[in-house]
């Protein structure tokens, strides 16, 4: 991984995919917490050797530097309104299994 997060390890990205919290400190130094677009929350359950494996992965990923137009959409504790804008439908109750969550009946 090269750019900004070039000395980010492998161990620092599988700890913030499993817990939320971003690499980088906010400008106080307390833990930042990740958006939930990154669905954070789905991969805390993931087995270590799974989350591993992504985290070495996006180390491998080139840097290309680009120009983001808007902020990221906040959804606060919506899990469904997160999953929906990244999966383009409304969860189904398999989904919402799998990622260990319930929908309202």
């Amino acid at each position: 991984m090269d750019g900004p997060s070039r000395d980010t390890s492998v161990f620092e990205l599988m700890r913030a995919m499993r817990r939320g919290i971003a690499v980088e400190p906010d400008q106080y130094g307390r833990p930042r917490p990740l958006e939930h677009i990154m669905l954070w929350q789905f991969y805390s359950q993931m087995s270590a050797s799974d989350a591993y494996s992504i985290a070495a992965l996006v180390k491998r990923l080139h840097y290309v530097p680009h120009d983001v137009p808007q902020g990221p959409i906040r959804f606060g504790e919506d899990w469904r309104a997160a999953f929906k804008q990244v999966y383009g439908t409304e969860p189904s109750q398999h989904d919402a299994e799998i990622f260990g969550k319930t929908l309202p009946k």
